[in-house]
Formats: structure tokens, sequence, C-alpha cells
């Protein structure tokens, strides 16, 4: 499963399962029940060399 995003997997480690609530409220909190999430996706453009199919797009 190489470059394969599994949502649900997603879902429940993006999901605070913290039971201990906040008393105060921040405006500048978060929603609460959710983390943060940076998805990094690979992308290869050529083993060796760049496929001249994607240069036009690079430019």
């Amino acid at each position: 499963m190489d470059n394969t995003l599994v949502l649900d997997e997603i879902r429940k480690l993006c999901q605070n399962h913290s039971k201990v609530r906040k008393t105060t409220k921040n405006p500048n909190d978060k929603p609460e029940g959710w983390k943060p999430l940076i998805i990094i996706i690979p992308l290869r453009l050529g083993l060796t060399n760049v496929n001249t199919e994607y240069i036009d797009q690079l430019k």
C-alpha cells in the first residue's frame, strides 16, 4: 500500500481521545477533539532523471 492514504486511520490518529475537558475557552485554541496533521506525499518524477512528460508542468 505504497503512497495510499487510509482515511479511517487518519481520523483515528487526529482525534483527541483525552477524557479531560478544558474549563476555560480561549478563542485562539483549536477546536476540541482534533489534533493537527501535516500529510507529506512523496512524488517520484523518475528514478535517475525527470520524465519528459513532466517538464512543461515543472517550468
